[in-house]
């Protein structure tokens, strides 16, 4: 909806409508990571390919650290692993993201 009110910005003025469009993306995803850590908070699992060998590294405190280039397409893989009792699965960040090999991370 915030993106469709700011579509007429293309027409007025490019950058504030690229600005405009960054900041929606921005507030969207704070909003969703805020909502999911309060009320449905999960272990979330990073993984790539050799594309990506490099850009993703995990942090001494246990984070991640990104450094995609500027412009990127990501496409995401929703999947989720169900136990046999029909709970969510734990699903680990392995300690280090060069311990996976490139077919296990899916």
């Amino acid at each position: 909806m915030t993106q469709f009110i700011g579509a007429p910005l293309y027409f007025i003025n490019r950058d504030w409508f690229y600005a405009y469009m960054a900041m929606t993306k921005r507030s969207f995803a704070l909003t969703t990571t805020v909502m999911t850590q309060i009320w449905g908070p999960t272990t979330v699992r990073i993984s790539g390919d050799e594309s990506v060998a490099g850009q993703i590294k995990s942090t001494g405190s246990g984070g991640v650290q990104f450094s995609f280039p500027k412009r990127l397409v990501l496409i995401a893989n929703h999947q989720v692993r169900v136990s046999a009792d029909g709970a969510a699965a734990d699903m680990r960040v392995p300690p280090s993201l060069e311990d996976v090999s490139p077919l296990a991370r899916s």
